[in-house]
């Protein structure tokens, strides 16, 4: 298998949805999450506790997101 697949947010509308966002990534078996905007909190939502398992990227701004992409990735 090649390459890596990550999933992540921009901004999301509530931190609640973040719990979500690691769980679906274990089920989707993620390489990483990444997060543009706001710092997340520890959510009741991640039962898997995903955030012992896999990477997360926190970015400030999208353009920083995009900067630190390794290369020649796809979005």
């Amino acid at each position: 298998m090649r390459g890596h697949f990550g999933i992540g947010v921009y901004h999301p509308k509530n931190d609640l949805n973040y719990g979500t966002l690691f769980r679906m990534a274990q089920v989707l078996e993620a390489d990483y999450l990444f997060l543009i905007g706001p710092r997340f909190r520890r959510q009741a939502s991640d039962t898997g506790k995903a955030w012992r398992h896999l990477p997360v990227f926190v970015y400030d701004t999208f353009e920083d997101f995009y900067a630190h992409l390794p290369y020649d990735t796809q979005i």
